[in-house]
């Protein structure tokens, strides 16, 4: 019965991620589908997957939604809304909104008659885990920038480059000694420790330019960018770039590919097993144990041995 239950368990677990996936996919195929300019009075936003919908409307007032109405206004719409074809054609809307109900009401405020987006024909059975995808997106992307701001603001402190940082926490984590304030500065900034900053978001430093814009356009989830961090300068850190924005990588399916590259490289090479092994072996007491003949055989064996490693 408890193998029933797990194997059950797993093949909940499975389903799940599969549902991932192919979510993630989807909202991949909507970006790369392109993106227009639809009339905000074409577009219905009364769903009631709206992760905030309970909320009322608090969370689209104009006070809450400052920050990014000035962000708009400055760079412009950055990331596209997502929409569908309306379920009822004969309504009074050609679109119902799907996620970006935050950018929506912010273009909607600033008087704009349009806004960016991005059209699929999302089934209704994705739409409740899709709002909360989008959420949690964003907030691992705010997360990212913190991460970005704070390394930024530390180096401008210390008037060093940022790559420098790494290096400069480590010798405060061994020594002790903390010439540069290093911990009061990183508490003032956030509430991370100094000993997570540099062992979790050190990799945050050697991002290259492609993954930083991948994962701002929100074609990677940081969490992915940061695994390809690990394989340094191969070759396929580029390709598995490409794949894990075709492909929507999770987080999860990152790491596992990366520890297929790396796993060869991490694995002791045979012959250290066996030299572990014979080491153990060759002990007095072990070898006082052999006949006459056996000592004799592992002696001409270890003289080879010896003038092999010689040369």
């Amino acid at each position: 019965m408890t193998r029933r239950g797990g194997l059950n368990l797993q093949a909940q677990q499975q389903r799940s991620l599969d549902a991932q996936a192919e979510l993630q996919q989807a909202v991949q195929a909507a970006y790369a589908s392109g993106t227009h300019e639809i009339p905000l009075d074409a577009i219905d936003a009364t769903g009631d997957w709206n992760p905030r919908g309970s909320a009322g409307d608090e969370p689209y007032s104009e006070p809450a939604l400052a920050g990014l109405m000035a962000a708009i206004q400055e760079y412009g719409q950055l990331q596209p809304i997502l929409l569908r074809p309306h379920p009822d054609q004969r309504g009074p809307h050609r679109y119902q909104l799907v996620a970006g109900w935050r950018r929506f009401h912010s273009r909607r405020l600033l008087g704009d008659a349009t806004v960016l987006a991005s059209v699929f024909t999302f089934r209704d059975d994705q739409l409740d885990a899709l709002s909360t995808l989008e959420n949690t997106q964003r907030e691992e992307l705010n997360q990212f920038e913190v991460v970005r701001g704070v390394f930024r603001t530390l180096a401008g402190q210390l008037n060093v480059a940022p790559e420098q940082l790494p290096s400069l926490m480590s010798r405060v984590l061994k020594t002790g000694e903390d010439p540069h304030d290093l911990q009061d500065r990183l508490k003032v900034l956030t509430s991370a420790s100094l000993s997570t900053f540099n062992t979790k978001y050190a990799r945050v430093l050697r991002l290259r330019p492609e993954e930083i814009r991948a994962v701002y356009a929100r074609n990677l989830p940081p969490t992915v960018a940061l695994e390809l961090v690990r394989l340094g300068e191969r070759a396929e850190r580029s390709e598995f770039l490409t794949t894990a924005m075709h492909e929507a990588w999770s987080t999860r399916t990152a790491r596992e590919r990366v520890n297929e590259v790396l796993r060869p490289e991490q694995a002791r090479p045979a012959v250290h097993e066996v030299a572990a092994r014979v080491t153990r072996q060759l002990k007095p007491a072990r070898l006082g144990k052999l006949t006459g003949h056996q000592q004799a055989k592992v002696h001409a064996l270890l003289t080879q041995l010896e003038d092999l490693l010689s040369r």
